[in-house]
């Protein structure tokens, strides 16, 4: 398309989303609480109030329940995060579905951390508070540069020869010349180089007040996606303008906040001064994207006047960049919150908080006037006014005397005339329409999926509470996984149209060990995508699984349905097998640690006050044993326990072996040792009586 089409393209665009831009608007103000929506009371003239208006100095109030209520939203949906599985119909590419659900997943984090930017949250301040959240992706080609064979010059390889690297296997003699890299080796150093810098892709969210569209009425996706920006005219022209170096290389990078630009404030600017207020130094920029092209239009501004009396004018749009891209289709998504199927942009798409919005300026209003008058209830104002009971003071031509300039300054009231306070009242109706109007706010706040549970709730009631509390949360979530499923797929058909390019990435880096996981992007072609992200909070999580261990247990439920809806399993029928297996062998489990804890404790001792030694169960012992247990021979306590066990096995009428003679026992290194036992003179026979005067 030429310049003139483009143009008129985007133009079109921009018109037909002018007024979802205005309500947009209107909603962050009402967001922020900006100074421009405060509720105004009184009369007031060209926006200052009047110098009679009563409310001129009454406190501002706005309230703040959409940032409440938006921060608790938010934080409930990127409580759980998203996991891409890939699934298939063919049994023979389970392998290659888990490992392109991994590279999904790994591709996801590495975005996240890249960008410092959690998609999750990212999409939910779109859906909640303004009317829907756009989601952008598209590749990043510097991270994958194209990785040529290596060549060595004879030297360099015998450099590395003599540096002690393995080159077996790794080189090709070139006739002489030298030696180039192996095909096996580049591709596993490019796989090495590209899995460590990471996904090639990026996502971004661009703002839905610079974002329009043109629906397609004939197939998925959009036509035409238009991005208006304002930048900086200076370093756009910088970024144009290609024989000048160290600027950025990507509008992205230029833009602080889309519509934004960096500030040049007068001293008594405020926080609800915009940034841009005195910034005239801007350059309007246009993004045209089709589903096989991509322009930029840039607004060439004119500069008129000096001081405070330059001004900008559009110098006209000029076609700055264009080319094909092959994406397949726009690549952008709009992750809807409440979408109402209307022909209108306007009122196709609202946010979650749309009904606050609705309530809160008569809310305000009213609070306002309320506080006000309350106000002045405790601290009347007075006015002045003419005293119908003074006597005439007309002078004696008739005319009306001049007041005393003095006397109202210097706090004297003139003659004929009289202070009177203003007259207020709270009245028992105030704050009756006060309350009713809270009540309303609270019925339009939207679920959160958060509930007050005591410990005396009944777990069904809490189930019940939990899953009315989760209808509107759920929705947002279900939009959330429909946007980064886009996102995989788009991923996908890249791929497939693009078998050269490598599909993989490094695993978790929560692993033991990190390693690259590669899939062929020709098996790409039979997998799809999913992408769930689990609606269940943790205080639900719980009570489902002990409502459903009732029912399991009197057998009106799967054990599967417990670990599925309970615990958030994905494969339940393969989690209960590892239950099982576990059950089963339990109890070796608990004799080998009985055994081992029996081991430990025979090598464990203590002394106590008393300077004696103690082993783990308590039995005072030899401080001999303790060498012993520990793998050491100590000759005496051996000597001392063959003489024991001799004694009693003659006591017990068994023929024993003589003492005498030599006794061999283990030493902890394996050799053996060999000692004499002494002969014990006097020592009686078993079952002899003991006759006194008489000797052995």
């Amino acid at each position: 398309m030429d310049e003139q089409t483009v143009h008129g393209l985007a133009s079109v665009a921009l018109r037909r989303e002018s007024e979802r831009h205005r309500r947009v608007n209107w909603r962050r103000l009402h967001f922020d609480n900006d100074a421009s929506v405060e509720p105004k009371l009184g009369e007031y003239i060209a926006g200052k109030p009047a110098p009679n208006n009563p409310f001129t100095d009454v406190s501002d109030f706005q309230s703040d329940t959409p940032r409440r209520i938006a921060q608790q939203v938010i934080s409930r949906l990127s409580e759980n995060p998203p996991v891409f599985k890939a699934v298939t119909r063919r049994a023979s590419s389970n392998s290659d579905a888990i490992n392109a659900s991994l590279i999904a997943n790994a591709w996801l984090r590495e975005v996240e951390q890249r960008t410092n930017v959690k998609v999750q949250q990212a999409m939910g301040y779109g859906q909640v508070r303004d009317c829907y959240a756009i989601i952008h992706t598209y590749r990043l080609d510097h991270l994958r540069p194209p990785v040529e064979r290596e060549v060595y010059t004879v030297e360099e390889f015998q450099a590395m020869v003599s540096a002690g690297q393995d080159t077996s296997g790794l080189m090709t003699s070139l006739d002489g010349e030298g030696y180039e890299e192996t095909e096996e080796t580049r591709k596993s150093r490019r796989d090495e180089q590209y899995a460590g810098a990471g996904c090639p892709w990026t996502i971004e969210f661009p703002d839905p007040m610079y974002f329009a569209r043109i629906p397609s009425k004939y197939g998925p996706g959009d036509d035409v996606v238009v991005l208006a920006y304002e930048v900086d005219a200076f370093l756009y022209d910088l970024n144009i303008d290609k024989e000048i170096a160290g600027v950025p290389s990507d509008l992205g990078s230029l833009v602080a906040a889309p519509g934004i630009e960096q500030s040049r404030s007068d001293s008594d600017a405020t926080y609800n001064t915009p940034s841009s207020t005195d910034y005239r130094d801007r350059r309007k920029v246009w993004q045209i994207w089709t589903r096989e092209e991509f322009y930029e239009l840039a607004d060439y501004q004119i500069v008129t006047g000096r001081g405070r009396s330059r001004r900008l004018r559009s110098g006209g749009f000029k076609l700055v960049k264009a080319f094909k891209h092959d994406y397949g289709q726009v690549p952008f998504f709009v992750v809807w919150a409440n979408r109402n199927y209307s022909p209108d942009p306007a009122t196709e798409a609202e946010p979650y908080l749309e009904g606050i919005y609705r309530l809160k300026p008569d809310f305000d209003r009213s609070m306002k006037l309320a506080s006000a008058l309350v106000e002045l209830t405790a601290m009347p104002q007075f006015y002045r006014q003419d005293d119908p009971n003074a006597p005439s003071h007309l002078l004696e031509d008739g005319d009306i005397p001049d007041e005393d300039s003095e006397s109202m300054h210097g706090g004297k009231i003139p003659a004929g005339q009289r202070v009177v306070p203003l007259n207020t009242q709270v009245t028992h109706g105030i704050p009756q329409v006060l309350q009713l109007k809270m009540a309303m706010m609270k019925e339009a706040e939207p679920g959160t999926g958060s509930v007050e549970i005591g410990a005396s709730t009944a777990p069904w009631t809490a189930r019940i509470w939990q899953t009315q509390a989760n209808i509107g949360p759920r929705l947002l979530l279900e939009n959330q996984a429909a946007a980064l499923r886009w996102c995989a797929e788009i991923w996908r058909d890249w791929h497939v149209r693009h078998p050269e390019e490598p599909f993989l990435a490094y695993t978790h880096p929560s692993q033991s060990k990190k390693e690259i996981v590669k899939l062929d992007p020709k098996k790409l072609a039979s997998l799809e995508f999913e992408c769930s992200i689990s609606p269940l909070s943790s205080a639900e999580r719980l009570t489902i699984a002990e409502h459903l261990s009732g029912f399991v247990e009197r057998g009106f439920r799967k054990k599967v349905d417990l670990l599925s809806e309970g615990f958030g399993e994905k494969d339940p029928y393969t989690y209960d097998n590892e239950l099982l297996v576990d059950n089963a062998i339990l109890p070796f489990k608990q004799k080998l640690v009985e055994t081992m804890m029996q081991a430990r404790a025979a090598k464990m001792f203590t002394t106590g006050s008393d300077g004696k030694v103690r082993d783990g169960s308590g039995t005072e012992v030899d401080y001999r044993e303790v060498l012993a247990r520990n793998g050491y021979v100590v000759p005496s306590l051996e000597e001392e326990k063959a003489q024991k066990a001799m004694v009693a096995q003659q006591q017990g009428g068994g023929g024993g072996a003589p003492l005498g003679g030599s006794i061999t026992r283990s030493d902890p290194g394996g050799a053996t040792l060999a000692a004499s036992m002494p002969q014990m003179s006097g020592l009686a026979a078993p079952g002899t009586q003991q006759v006194m005067g008489l000797n052995g």
